[in-house]
């Protein structure tokens, strides 16, 4: 433990596996926080498994593929950039337990790479995310990052704004449906003229 003070706290898994019940109320930040943590570690768990198959094949006296030695070095890397991620997730929510418990923040020595509200600055690694999603490409998620988030009030003026625009192709198309109207009704005149 970093801490003299996280001595003190309970597993994480104990403390949100404790009842609705119990004495200590659970925020909705800390508990989306111990959702991604469990999210990587079972990511994590899942990749280990994987890369500790491929070994064992190794051991067996098989001689691993290029692309299973690829595998195992792109699965550490993975593993490492987890690791990484969960430790600092871990510390957040050790902070948020602390909070919970005793109502106020821990006194943590290493807050080099938080920023004065206490956020992460290094941010966490994403790329970890396609071992599950093998079929995204690093191009599509770039252009996904790059997507502004959409607020209720921008939601709902684009909603009124295609309303708007809306009302007016009603108009044309109306207005388009009586113009041919006439020209059907021309036509079929010249025909019984003929």
């Amino acid at each position: 433990q970093s801490s003299n003070s996280t001595t003190n706290l309970p597993s994480i898994d104990t403390f949100f596996s404790s009842t609705p019940s119990s004495k200590y109320t659970i925020s909705n930040p800390l508990q989306q926080l111990y959702n991604q943590y469990q999210t990587k570690s079972y990511k994590h768990d899942a990749i280990a498994t994987e890369s500790k198959r491929i070994s064992q094949k190794e051991d067996m006296g098989v001689e691993l593929t290029e692309g299973q030695r690829n595998q195992l070095t792109k699965n550490q890397d993975k593993l490492t950039a987890l690791e990484t991620s969960m430790k600092g997730l871990k510390d957040k929510i050790e902070e948020g337990m602390h909070v919970a418990i005793y109502g106020k923040p821990l006194n943590r020595q290493s807050q080099r790479s938080k920023g004065g509200d206490g956020y992460d600055r290094d941010g966490d690694d994403d790329d970890v995310d396609d071992f599950f999603d093998r079929t995204t490409t690093t191009r599509q998620r770039d252009n996904d990052q790059g997507e502004e988030v959409e607020s209720e009030a921008s939601l709902i003026e684009k909603w009124k704004v295609l309303l708007q625009s809306h009302s007016k192709q009603q108009t044309v198309v109306a207005s388009t449906t009586k113009q041919c109207d006439k020209l059907q009704v021309q036509i079929d005149s010249a025909v019984d003229e003929e």
